[in-house]
């Protein structure tokens, strides 16, 4: 029914997210990056990477819960990076826009994730509740991957093992997941008490 509100306002969404792709796009071309990920070249992790977005573009549940997170986790990123002193102004300003036409979808993801629930089998749900954590401290994790740290002469991968592992970095991964539990939960897709062992994981002490 292309006059249900919801396709409506995919196709809004996906109008906002050429213009945000045109952004990042005079991003590249300004700074130039030089960073490479190391992960990039590997055959087999680009062929996991297509069999899981496969998977997931057919489950759609499961799919909606890491659109959550693909936009919880770069909206604190980039808040935190606006508000920084030594932020370039220009990305500053990138950051600022960026968020706020994010918002919108994620509202949009939070809204459609019970009908999406309904209708997920046991495998998508049992996926959902345990494994999907996992992929999204990945997601976290590889925001800043190796090759940022190599293109600045330190060690790529031991460096990048190290940052993540500090107090300060696995705070703004709790914070940045713990709004995607919470979204679960106020669904009724995973319990309020006692959310699976893998969320407790990822987002931390919840107490």
């Amino acid at each position: 029914d292309i006059t249900d509100a919801r396709i409506t306002y995919l196709c809004h969404e996906m109008g906002e997210e050429t213009r945000h792709q045109r952004m990042f796009q005079r991003v590249v071309r300004e700074l130039g990056p030089q960073a490479r990920n190391p992960l990039a070249q590997s055959w087999l992790l680009n062929r996991a990477d297509r069999l899981v977005s496969g998977w997931l573009i057919r489950h759609r549940a499961a799919f909606y819960v890491m659109v959550l997170a693909g936009e919880e986790i770069p909206d604190l990123l980039q808040k935190l990076a606006s508000e920084h002193p030594d932020t370039d102004p220009f990305l500053a300003d990138v950051n600022r826009y960026h968020r706020q036409e994010e918002a919108r979808h994620l509202s949009f993801a939070r809204a459609m994730l019970p009908e999406l629930w309904a209708k997920a089998g046991r495998i998508e749900r049992a996926v959902v509740r345990h494994l999907l954590p996992v992929g999204i401290r990945q997601m976290f994790e590889f925001m800043v991957h190796p090759g940022v740290y190599e293109v600045v002469g330190l060690d790529g991968w031991g460096t990048w093992k190290a940052v993540n592992a500090t107090p300060e970095r696995q705070a703004i991964r709790h914070e940045a997941t713990r709004p995607v539990l919470e979204a679960l939960q106020a669904a009724g897709v995973v319990s309020k008490r006692r959310p699976p062992t893998a969320w407790r994981r990822l987002v931390g002490d919840l107490t």
